[in-house]
């Protein structure tokens, strides 16, 4: 019994000694980084993009280190101690005890994104508090505070780490931007172009300096374009081209991305990514856009009609209409031009219908517009635009007319055009509006016949007159009016001297419409029996009317040979009266000579 016993205690005295002799072994087996003397504490601070996944949870070694991430400068912390730790303390005096005093350190992540804690800078071993307390303009700060110790125990326990690595990420700022872009009645415009800039520097000055972000842009329906991810900065929009109908407004159209709290306000503390719109054009809401229409032009004469025709040399009315676009007291230019054709005239002393010197305006105040006439180009140059501010349409109303001697086969175009400089990208010249005017004009022909055979009479005379009196002969100077195709020879430029030619025929062309009288002057004479006898004169004039564009009427005038015959000058008969007259004279001379024979006896 004793033997065993003696057993067991020998038994119990190797386990004793066996386990004194691990417990150094057990006591020392953990292993340490870096130097309790020299701790640091490194923060590697990275840019991380919205919805990137979170990485594994943060160990202090430098083998976390990411692999291709863009390290974020400017990041700044701040350090508090919150608990001391003394190394060199016996136990169970070794341990963590509060800090006797709020030690603060402050640092800022350098180009590669990093700030190390040292000696140098005042780290020592402890617990500490860790706060990202500013940072740069397009990140996100982290709203979290976290804690490091210095030196760390690993995850598993078995490793005390004096050179601390951490690796916090903060998201960058990013917003999606969407442009409206409408027309003046909020129709949307799609097709409209546009280049986004962002500014790199001294926004908003001549010198400003920006670079283009991304490929052209453009409206899409309803008129709108949208940039998703854009990260924090300036920018502004540019209208690079727009549709037909509006005017180009290349204004920059400037916002912001910025970090602003929850009542708006811009805040480089601030988690909410905002966008704020800086509108430099009236014409311009938070992300929505106007175009302008450009100003239109519409011609027309007299009363709205766009093809009249009208005798030459009377008098008609061109109607230039420009309908203004609402920012036209914002306009560098506006000119209106009319360049007459030669075949027509611009009527300066016509003052009728409130005109003066020929022309008049509506809408608009007339000192706002100066006229020029460089010979047949008109011109009307806006002067004043303040006087436009909330006009929306003008009438230029002046007077013309066909000249007398204008050559005509068709209308005449004439053509209003409005050129314009909208002082923000737009100089449009070739918005014209056109009409059509022509000579009303017609033509006859006289046919002189012989009333008892219709033969034709050569070498009666006419002339043609617009009364019955035959006083107001008809003018063929500097006319378009033709003889037989040629112009008049009339000395004194009138229709009149008309001969008939051995046809019996006269063509008269190119006669203003209305109505006329015709008056034979010299009926024409014939040989009968070697005897010139002469044609019946016309008592009355042949009254007759010239419409426009019908076929030339013909005008037959007959004529009759005189009844009755006068004796011939120098014939029998005057010797027969000769000689009765000398016997009458015989006898009168005999009755007186023997009357007085009666007397003296």
């Amino acid at each position: 019994m004793s033997s065993i016993k003696n057993k067991n205690l020998s038994f119990l005295l190797a386990f004793a000694l066996l386990v004194s002799m691990l417990i150094p072994s057990i006591a020392s087996a953990y292993s340490t980084n870096g130097s309790a003397s020299n701790p640091t504490l490194t923060i590697h601070k990275y840019q991380q993009e919205p919805g990137t996944a979170r990485g594994p949870a943060g160990d202090g070694t430098s083998a976390q280190a990411p692999v291709g991430e863009t390290g974020l400068a400017g990041v700044e912390f701040t350090l508090t101690l919150k608990e001391v730790f003394n190394p060199a303390a016996t136990l169970p005096e070794n341990q963590w005890t509060p800090a006797p005093a709020q030690t603060k350190l402050t640092g800022t992540t350098n180009a590669a994104g990093e700030i190390v804690f040292n000696r140098d800078n005042g780290l020592q071993l402890g617990r500490y508090e860790v706060k990202e307390t500013n940072g740069p303009a397009n990140v996100i700060l982290n709203a979290d505070t976290f804690e490091v110790d210095v030196p760390m125990t690993s995850l598993d326990g078995n490793n005390l780490n004096y050179d601390v690595h951490i690796y916090p990420k903060n998201q960058t700022i990013r917003k999606d931007v969407e442009l409206t872009k409408n027309g003046p009645d909020g129709t949307p415009l799609n097709g409209i172009k546009f280049k986004l800039f962002r500014v790199t520097g001294n926004a908003g000055l001549d010198s400003e300096t920006s670079e283009q972000v991304g490929p052209d842009l453009e409206t899409a329906d309803p008129g709108k374009i949208i940039v998703p991810n854009l990260e924090q900065g300036k920018y502004y929009f540019i209208e690079t081209e727009t549709s037909t109908g509006y005017a180009l407004n290349n204004q920059k159209i400037y916002f912001d991305i910025v970090k602003a709290n929850e009542d708006g306000l811009e805040s480089p503390t601030a988690q909410t990514p905002t966008l704020k719109w800086t509108n430099i054009d009236r014409f311009a809401t938070d992300g929505t856009v106007v175009n302008n229409t450009v100003p239109d032009i519409f011609k027309t004469i007299n009363d709205g009609l766009t093809s009249f025709d009208v005798n030459r040399n009377e008098t008609y009315k061109y109607n230039i209409n420009v309908k203004l676009p609402a920012d036209i007291d914002l306009y560098k230019e506006l000119k209106v031009t009319d360049v007459l054709d030669s075949r027509l005239a611009f009527v300066t002393d016509f003052t009728g219908d409130n005109i003066q010197a020929g022309w008049k305006v509506e809408g608009i105040d007339r000192s706002a517009i100066t006229f020029a006439q460089t010979g047949q180009t008109l011109t009307w140059n806006v002067n004043d635009f303040s006087k436009l501010s909330g006009a929306t349409e003008f009438t230029i109303t002046f007077t013309s007319k066909i000249r007398a001697n204008a050559e005509s086969i068709e209308r005449i175009p004439n053509q209003g055009i409005v050129d314009f400089d909208n002082n923000r990208g737009q100089i449009d010249s070739d918005i014209s509006s056109t009409v059509l005017v022509g000579p009303t004009e017609g033509g006859f022909e006289i046919f002189k016949t012989d009333k008892a055979d219709d033969s034709p009479l050569e070498g009666a005379e006419f002339k043609l007159t617009t009364d019955e009196a035959g006083e107001n002969v008809v003018e063929t100077q500097d006319t378009a009016i033709k003889v037989n195709g040629r112009p008049s020879m009339d000395p004194e430029g009138k229709l009149q001297r008309l001969i008939s030619e051995d046809t019996g025929r006269i063509l008269i062309t190119g006669l203003p419409t209305g109505d006329y009288y015709l008056h034979e002057t010299k009926a024409p004479v014939y040989t009968e029996n070697g005897t010139v006898k002469s044609y019946r004169l016309l008592t009355k004039p042949v009254k007759f009317t010239i419409r426009n564009s019908e076929p030339n009427q013909t005008i037959t005038v007959k004529n009759s040979k005189s009844g009755w015959v006068l004796p011939t000058t120098g014939g029998m008969g005057t010797i027969l009266f000769t000689l009765v007259g000398l016997a009458l004279m015989a006898i009168a001379v005999f009755a007186y000579m023997r009357r007085r024979k009666n007397i003296q006896e």
